[in-house]
């Protein structure tokens, strides 16, 4: 039989689907930095968060989180899991604005959802995983790697614009706080030729590995190799 069970805090997560979601790291790498980082913060400083997991006979088979205000997020699961998880949180969150994961499982989670809605989904986005196995020598470009300053704040947030531009990115994120975050916790950093010619930054953390991310290139500095270098 299958189960969907509604987990209350990180920690309780973490300890029921920690080792199964440690299986596919890198498919998985979302949910795992998400709790992740919430585990290093106390209780009262986290973001509004839910998570799930979906059992059959006790063992878990598929997990999913939400962060409002941004979209439902699933991992790979099987048909009747989906509709399982699909009729149990349409019951207590229906105000989900959309649903992430590997492709088929969100595609049909999404039928089941609308089965009750009578709406028809719409894909926004499609994205991949890379997972990083080997690092090959580069030739580096002109200049040096630079931790991001706190004064380098307004033109990185202008950055941080151009990249959710370019790459097409319409969550209702704050580019200042994120910015901000990230260069407090010495997170982000920069190529410097002169002048910062480039960012990039690094994320979730999962049991073996880091999320790379924040690299954006502006427009007049691209095609010398400065995100490769950084």
């Amino acid at each position: 039989m299958t189960t969907v069970h509604f987990i209350p805090t990180a920690e309780q997560f973490q300890q029921k689907a920690g080792e199964w979601l440690a299986r596919k790291e890198a498919q998985n790498n979302l949910v795992l930095g998400i709790t992740s980082n919430l585990l290093k913060k106390p209780p009262l400083g986290r973001q509004e968060h839910y998570f799930w997991t979906v059992e059959r006979e006790g063992a878990v088979v598929g997990a999913a989180f939400w962060t409002p205000p941004y979209k439902f997020t699933l991992t790979d699961m099987e048909k009747e899991s989906l509709n399982a998880l699909a009729g149990a949180v349409r019951e207590t969150h229906p105000q989900i604005p959309g649903v992430g994961g590997p492709k088929e499982p969100a595609k049909h989670f999404s039928h089941f959802w609308n089965l009750k809605t009578g709406k028809s989904p719409r894909l926004e986005m499609s994205m991949g995983i890379h997972q990083l196995e080997k690092v090959e020598a580069v030739p580096l470009s002109e200049g040096k790697m630079i931790a991001a300053a706190v004064e380098d704040t307004e033109f990185l947030v202008r950055w941080m614009e151009g990249l959710n531009r370019d790459a097409g990115l319409n969550e209702p994120v704050d580019p200042r706080k994120i910015v901000e975050g990230y260069i407090r916790e010495g997170r982000l950093f920069l190529w410097e030729d002169g002048e910062g010619v480039s960012m990039a930054g690094f994320g979730r953390e999962t049991p073996n590995s880091l999320s790379v991310n924040m690299v954006y290139t502006p427009p007049p500095f691209r095609g010398k190799g400065y995100a490769t270098s950084l």
